[in-house]
């Protein structure tokens, strides 16, 4: 009974500590040892932190771990290996769910990158750009409108160009001529064919810049949803 007492009070003082906003003066098993918590109701879970990093060298590695290596381990039980691995791929998913919102976007970064470029362009066109995780263009292809309209380009034509530059996260841009950076129908039927017909070959249209007068209007930003449709 003394040693349960003394366990749960050891377990209200690492809550605490980690709750008033501590955390970062943990070191990893006592955070591995803190989730524990939630596993098991009572047990020396600082012991069982220490074991699990030790077998597997590090905390990102226990949480990588598959439940049978997990079971090895004197004291895991099923439902903790099991609690473990869902941590695992609740973690992934979030991951992809913020990377495309965070990762790819810096709205104000590639607003400046289009309105610099169109500065002096004296015809439309559509220029195609590819971002990395920090929002640097690293290619791009610029398309002439009315060679798009007069269909002396073509969208496999674009397609073969984007393929082979690596291009799998695009950001389209058109520049308007007459100052005005409202989209237009044919902006809006162009970028959801674009949306469309490239993303059976894995290249994602991630927004579309409106350009005038070093103004940017984006239409992700602005609630246009390309791969649902307009």
């Amino acid at each position: 009974m003394e040693e349960k007492n003394l366990n749960a009070g050891h377990r209200k003082r690492m809550r605490d500590k980690f709750l008033k906003g501590y955390e970062e003066s943990f070191f990893n098993h006592e955070l591995l040892e803190i989730f524990l918590f939630y596993c098991i109701p009572v047990a020396n879970t600082n012991r069982l932190a220490h074991d699990l990093i030790k077998s597997f060298g590090g905390i990102s590695e226990v949480f990588n771990a598959d439940k049978e290596e997990l079971l090895k381990i004197n004291g895991i039980s099923d439902k903790t290996a099991e609690k473990i691995v869902y941590i695992k791929n609740f973690i992934g998913r979030y991951g992809e769910s913020t990377k495309k919102d965070s990762e790819f976007f810096n709205f104000d970064k590639i607003a400046e990158y289009y309105v610099n470029y169109f500065r002096n362009v004296k015809a439309e066109i559509f220029l195609f750009v590819s971002i990395d995780p920090g929002y640097e263009i690293f290619n791009k292809v610029s398309v002439p409108v009315n060679m798009l309209t007069e269909r002396k380009i073509s969208l496999n034509d674009i397609a073969k160009w984007l393929i082979k530059k690596n291009m799998h996260h695009i950001v389209i841009g058109i520049n308007h001529m007459n100052g005005i950076i409202v989209p237009t129908s044919t902006d809006y039927n162009m970028v959801q064919f674009f949306s469309k017909n490239l993303k059976v070959l894995d290249i994602i249209v991630e927004d579309c810049f409106i350009c005038s007068d070093s103004r940017a209007f984006s239409m992700r930003k602005n609630g246009m949803r390309f791969n649902d449709g307009f």
